[in-house]
């Protein structure tokens, strides 16, 4: 899939889906090495995030971790934590609007 990323530009995932325990299970992998500014910011498969979707009583459980080797120079540029944040809460809340239809 493709991603337009406000720092990054255009990025292209790889997302895989399975049903886990009493749940589904969605991961997504930069599928190509990211660039900023024409340096190599993070390398083919060194993004990955995981979420995890399960009903409940209350409705629907959703959990999201993101891991990330990204290069010294693009984290001394940009705020990763927020940068990967704002990422996965895009993620999750189109996954939100899909599921309540």
């Amino acid at each position: 899939m493709r991603l337009r990323d406000a720092n990054f530009g255009n990025t292209f995932y790889r997302a895989d889906m399975r049903l886990d325990d009493r749940g589904l299970r969605y991961s997504l992998t930069n599928n190509r090495t990211i660039t900023y500014l024409l340096f190599p910011a993070i390398r083919e498969g060194r993004f990955v995030a995981q979420m995890y979707f399960e009903p409940i009583a209350e409705g629907i459980l959703i959990h999201s971790i993101a891991g990330v080797d990204v290069s010294n120079f693009v984290a001394s540029q940009i705020h990763m934590p927020s940068a990967i944040s704002r990422r996965l809460a895009v993620i999750v809340a189109w996954a939100a609007d899909g599921i309540r239809g």
